[in-house]
């Protein structure tokens, strides 16, 4: 297994290995401000997902950490009991794409933490699934494929549109949305 952990510059610091007691270390690490990367761990008939990161009681997952210097008793929590958003979009005329966001998307914007998530709505079916999220809560909306502008420059509108969802470790979840309408 492999993390990474992403700088505000969007540098990275190199990968590293976990012992087989379960002890990590990142070393070389610049002062500054980061947040964690887990990419989803998968093997035959099994995928692990992070389900929290957590130190010192606060949430390293949900939110970026200013690193100073040592960063002790970090725990990573994994779970094989993915999310999944999935459903159908009505009038998919056109490409869409389906973004699922956190629903204080506004204080994971200020936070530096905002992690918005796509997928591509097949147009003759009109179907889409969203994967390994981690448990929360989040707003749903189905928006012009391939046009991430958008969303900088409508997220009040997309949101207002948008159908709350809340996931639990595990949980799979259906919904049927229509496009929001962008004026």
């Amino acid at each position: 297994m492999w993390l990474t952990a992403i700088g505000n510059d969007g540098d990275s610091t190199p990968a590293f290995t976990v012992t087989a007691d379960g002890r990590f270390s990142i070393d070389n690490c610049a002062p500054g401000r980061y947040a964690f990367a887990i990419p989803i761990l998968s093997g035959p008939g099994t995928s692990w997902t992070a389900a929290s990161i957590t130190a010192d009681g606060k949430d390293l997952l949900a939110q970026p950490f200013d690193l100073e210097g040592d960063l002790p008793d970090v725990v990573i929590t994994l779970t094989d009991r993915p999310t999944e958003i999935a459903g159908t979009v009505r009038a998919t005329d056109e490409p869409l794409d389906v973004v699922a966001f956190p629903a204080d998307y506004r204080a994971a914007s200020d936070a530096g933490v905002f992690r918005l998530r796509t997928a591509t709505v097949a147009v003759t079916s009109g179907r889409f699934a969203i994967r390994a999220l981690p448990a929360g809560n989040y707003l749903v909306a189905a928006i012009p494929h391939g046009d991430a502008s958008v969303w900088t420059r409508q997220a009040a509108a997309i949101a207002s549109q948008a159908t709350p969802v809340a996931l639990t470790d595990g949980s799979r979840v259906t919904v049927d949305l229509t496009p929001v309408v962008i004026r």
